[in-house]
């Protein structure tokens, strides 16, 4: 497909937890590909790969898919016109770089963030980012979950007075 499998694009950070998102980052273009309807971009920024695809500039709106390194899982966002959504975020050490990637992307509300599972290594890095956006929407198949990523998670999110939908 055009976007093709992005685990393939990833490296390994340096030092990980060291390795830190901060405001001040600039993007180095390391690929760019052109497929038919579309184009990807990767994109390394101090150790963390981002892996775009956009969708033609000339349909109706245009779809960004944002692959996010963050270790063993990904961190998906996904915006399509003035529409944002998180799929997962990494440990709860990728928090602060979950935080920087919504500020450069200037994403301040998220119409959905998704957990897939409580995993710490998915989970963890959901707080940092409901630190700078709002959410609209939260969907995780539990509710509760004993871990230190979970509770931070459900901690912001009844800050913002969103409870999570279990989907059916």
């Amino acid at each position: 497909g055009a976007i093709g499998n992005h685990s393939d694009n990833k490296k390994e950070k340096p030092d990980r937890e060291s390795s830190v998102a901060t405001e001040t980052q600039t993007e180095t273009e390391t690929e760019s590909n052109t497929e038919p309807g579309g184009d990807t971009e990767d994109f390394v920024t101090e150790g963390v790969i981002s892996n775009t695809y956009k969708t033609d500039s000339s349909s109706a709106g245009q779809m960004q898919v944002h692959f996010i390194d963050v270790g063993q899982a990904d961190a998906e966002l996904i915006i399509c016109d003035d529409h944002a959504m998180l799929v997962d975020g990494g440990y709860k050490s990728d928090s602060s770089l979950i935080y920087s990637y919504l500020k450069k992307e200037n994403i301040t509300e998220l119409d959905y963030i998704i957990c897939s599972h409580p995993h710490e290594d998915h989970v963890g890095g959901l707080a940092g980012a409901l630190n700078y956006a709002k959410a609209k929407n939260a969907l995780c198949p539990v509710d509760s979950y004993d871990s230190d990523g979970f509770n931070d998670f459900k901690k912001y999110l009844d800050n913002q007075g969103v409870e999570i939908t279990k989907p059916a």
